[in-house]
């Protein structure tokens, strides 16, 4: 039993504690009462993403079905609020404190079953294959949504804390009009004015539940104050399993659901409390510390002190003290860095697990799809070690004497023996990571002036609170090349043509060339064939179509089950990750290159990806002993059809226009180029290129 159950207790057993509402008639009273504010909704995201994105878009199986749904979903959901008024606010975070590191290892070893379970099925071809079931949405998809905000000049930051601690500080400091969320904590603090529930949303009406503590709080016969303390006793994330299960089992004896939580309440009435909470008898609190205590061998004092914590934790915020660089023994530029490199964080352009690898010296892996042996295949976590030993040296600047401690999930118990650690690479031509972000991130020189949101909700952490641009330059398409080479072996000629060709290449397939550059320079070792094939020939297809291309183009072809591709997809998308954390440390946003000003058209540059095309690829190489030749001859013939058909109309009003077959094709040249296919493949897409390139109804300028 845990706090997050009591929601369905309340709802099962018909109690109608929290009403239906109409979120406009909300905003219109926020008129009548608050008529000079701006009407905020907070967003938790990473909560909200599972109800606003369809299940079959979103399992991360095969890496996920993210490239077709991003825009149009999003879109969708803000224009929604935007429409009645309300200002949306998103709010993403996932920097492990230091109380929740170990728990954030455990939860991901509970994920490892279930993976297993989808494993086993897959291989006893058991249809339909379930999705993963990890509860969370893949990071690749929280990357997406975060740069489609940004590009739109929507509010996002990323949270310096749990991101529900942030958000309710926050709200209670600005008086915010509404949360929207699926954490019933948000109700508890009663921070915000409303709190709106994502799971009961319906976009179309835009109606949902409204969470209220003075409606809980009636119901449980208790008042407002005694929440925190309710919520406390009944399990909430401060509160330890371990300690408090002896005593929750002791209660479940005189009745489970409706009857446990009022046994619970009936605890807290008799205790009284002030306006943040607080019991105002120590001793009220020690004898319940005492009945939870009872029975088991923790003490009685520390988890008085657990409790007092976790009350706490509703009304008061603070941070880390690794955030707090004017108390660290570190040079005035190290502290510089480290202020701007908060900055970077806030405004969304380095990754939480940046900034935790520069302040804590750890990096953190989820949970990958490796939950197999085969003689022969390294773990992910193997995989990829060399490139995030080059992640390190650029971070540090090729310290030897850094070491880094990496939470590396990729089968259970892997971390039986310790949290392993490792050395940076010693790299050539690393420049300081400070000259590199204050030269090509650049403070806004229109005016602009700095979210709200962004800064910061201490007075303790300091930060460069200015708005930032990246500054493009091609200089700092060498630097990232140069450092990415060091981390495979690319030929000296690769790495040339590979500079030379990126200002041409759309910006959406930047990150995974780079990615699959690196699964493949040991031919065989992480890819078969046929995954290799079908993770290159995904990526390069999609990049090319919109949403609704991508749709029509999944009834081409059936689609195939299969471990090994799981695994592959997996792995290409954690190796994306790694490229994007390292691209962030050279001054060079993948996502935008210098030629490019359509910023909408960039989006999806960190995952660019379909998973069902990838199975219908694969199944295509496996099931027909088909060649990549035979596939790129296939695609071509379905591209130039669907252009003369209509399928995929031109674009009249430009001024230059290039088809999707001559796209796809200038692209498969472009591989050529790095060496990535045989003389017979070659020499059919240089073939193909002159063919399209003189072709009125492929290339042509009006």
């Amino acid at each position: 039993m845990d706090l997050k159950q009591l929601e369905k207790i309340l709802e099962t057993n018909g109690s109608n504690v929290f009403q239906l509402v109409k979120i406009e008639d909300y905003r219109k009273s926020n008129e009548t009462s608050y008529p000079i504010k701006s009407v905020e909704l907070l967003v938790d995201l990473e909560s909200c993403l599972p109800y606003i994105f369809p299940g079959d878009f979103t399992d991360s199986k095969y890496g996920g079905e993210l490239s077709t749904v991003v825009v149009d979903t999003i879109e969708n959901f803000y224009s929604k609020f935007d429409a009645i008024g309300i200002q949306p606010i998103i709010f993403v975070g996932n920097y492990k404190q230091k109380f929740n590191r170990h728990d954030w290892t455990q939860r991901q070893y509970v994920a490892v079953d279930k993976v297993n379970k989808v494993m086993n099925l897959v291989r006893i071809n058991a249809k339909p294959v379930p999705n993963s079931g990890q509860g969370m949405m893949s990071a690749e998809l929280v990357h997406s949504v975060i740069s489609f905000c940004r590009l739109n000049d929507w509010t996002i930051v990323q949270s310096l804390t749990d991101t529900k601690t942030e958000m309710i500080t926050y709200a209670r400091k600005h008086n915010t009009f509404g949360i929207l969320g699926d954490d019933i904590d948000f109700c508890i603090a009663n921070a915000a004015r409303n709190y709106f529930s994502i799971e009961q949303l319906c976009l179309e009406t835009m109606t949902t539940r409204l969470y209220d503590a003075p409606s809980l709080a009636k119901h449980l016969q208790l008042d407002v104050n005694q929440l925190p303390l309710f919520a406390t006793l009944m399990g909430n994330d401060r509160m330890e399993k371990e300690i408090i299960k002896t005593f929750h089992d002791d209660i479940l004896k005189k009745g489970s659901g409706g009857a446990f939580v009022k046994n619970i309440a009936s605890l807290c009435k008799p205790v009284t409390c002030n306006a943040k909470g607080e019991p105002l008898d120590n001793i009220q609190v020690m004898n319940l510390s005492k009945q939870i205590t009872q029975g088991s061998l923790s003490c009685p004092t520390k988890v008085s002190n657990l409790i007092m914590d976790s009350i706490a934790s509703y009304e008061k915020y603070y941070v880390g003290e690794e955030f707090l660089t004017n108390r660290l023994d570190i040079t005035p530029e190290k502290r510089d860095m480290i202020n701007l490199a908060l900055t970077l964080y806030r405004q969304c352009w380095i990754t939480s697990d940046l900034l935790q690898l520069l302040f804590v010296r750890e990096m953190q892996m989820d949970t990958c799809m490796e939950m197999f042996n085969k003689d022969g295949i390294k773990p992910i976590g193997d995989v990829l070690a060399r490139l995030r030993k080059v992640l390190y040296g650029a971070a540090f600047n090729s310290d030897q004497n850094t070491v880094i401690s990496e939470y590396v999930i990729t089968s259970d118990k892997c971390l039986d023996k310790g949290v392993p650690t490792v050395t940076p690479a010693k790299l050539d031509s690393v420049q300081k990571l400070y000259d590199v972000w204050k030269t090509y991130f650049i403070p806004d020189n229109y005016g602009h002036t700095v979210c709200k949101a962004w800064e910061s909700l201490t007075e303790f952490v300091l930060m460069d609170n200015r708005k930032l641009f990246y500054k493009a330059s091609t200089q700092k398409m060498t630097y990232f090349v140069t450092l990415f080479a060091q981390s495979c072996d690319l030929k000296p000629c690769v790495v040339e043509k590979l500079i030379a060709s990126l200002p041409d290449l759309p910006p959406k397939v930047l990150v995974p060339i780079f990615a699959f550059l690196y699964l493949d320079h040991e031919p065989g070792a992480f890819l078969s064939t046929m995954e290799r094939h079908s993770v290159l020939f995904t990526f390069s297809l999609v990049s090319l179509l919109d949403s609704n291309q991508v749709k029509k183009f999944l009834n081409l072809n059936k689609k195939a089950e299969s471990v090994e591709l799981i695994r592959a997809t997996n792995l290409f998308m954690k190796t994306s990750q790694l490229i994007v954390n390292l691209n962030a440390l050279c001054g060079f946003s993948l996502g935008s290159n210098s030629t490019t000003h359509n910023l909408l058209n960039d989006l999806n540059c960190h995952n660019n990806w379909q998973g069902s095309i990838a199975q219908q690829f694969y199944h295509y190489f496996s099931e027909g002993n088909k060649q990549p030749l035979d596939l790129f001859n296939s695609l071509c013939s379905i591209l130039k059809h669907t252009v003369n058909s209509g399928f995929f109309p031109r674009r009249q009003s430009s001024f230059s226009h290039e088809s999707i077959l001559y796209k796809f094709v200038n692209m498969m040249n472009c591989w050529t180029q790095l060496e990535l296919f045989d003389e017979l493949m070659t020499k059919a897409v240089q073939d193909m290129l002159k063919t399209v390139s003189t072709d009125p109804d492929h290339k042509y300028k009006r």
